[in-house]
C-alpha cells in the first residue's frame, strides 16, 4: 500500500517478500512500512480547530405531521433551514411513510429537533414555546397537519 500526502508518496506499507523473510530468518507471514520523514517534517502542519464539548444538556423533541404527497422532502428541510426559532441547534428529517393508514393524498414526516442554549440550561416551557413556534411556521408555509 501507498502512502501519499496529495498524491505524493511519502511511504510503504505491505507484505515482505518470502525472499525477504527468508534472508531474515522469518518463519511466519511479516509486514513491513518505509516512511520518508524528510517529506513529512518539510510539511507545515494546518492549524486545527475544535468545538469544545457543550457545558449544559440539550434538549430533543420529536415532532410527527402530515402533508400534501406532492411536498418533497426538499420542501420541507427547506422550509425547515428557514426557521427562526430561539435555541434551535439543528434538525433531523428522521421518518417518512406513506400508506394504507393515511388518507390518499398525504405523507408523514417525523423530524427531531435539537435545543441547546449556551450558557445555562433550558426549562421545559421555554422549549415548548420553541415547539410551539416551529408548528406555526410550519402549518403557515406547508399547511402541516399534527399526528
Amino acid at each position: 500500500m501507498r502512502i501519499s500526502i496529495k498524491k505524493e508518496p511519502v511511504g510503504y506499507l505491505g507484505l515482505l517478500k518470502p525472499e525477504i523473510r527468508l534472508a531474515y530468518g522469518l518463519d511466519k507471514l511479516a509486514y513491513g512500512g518505509e516512511l520518508n520523514l524528510e517529506v513529512l517534517f518539510d510539511r507545515q502542519p494546518r492549524a486545527f480547530s475544535f468545538t469544545p464539548v457543550p457545558r449544559f444538556p440539550g434538549v430533543v423533541r420529536d415532532l410527527s405531521f402530515l402533508v400534501d404527497s406532492r411536498i418533497n422532502f426538499q420542501d420541507i428541510y427547506s422550509q425547515l433551514k428557514k426557521l427562526n426559532v430561539p435555541y434551535l441547534e439543528r434538525f433531523e428529517i428522521y421518518d417518512r411513510f406513506e400508506g394504507d393508514s393515511l388518507s390518499a393524498g398525504q405523507v408523514s414526516y417525523s423530524v427531531r429537533f435539537f435545543f441547546r442554549h449556551e450558557s445555562r440550561t433550558l426549562q421545559a416551557e421555554e422549549v415548548d414555546r420553541a415547539m410551539l413556534d416551529i408548528i406555526s411556521q410550519l402549518k403557515s408555509g406547508l399547511k402541516i397537519q399534527l399526528r
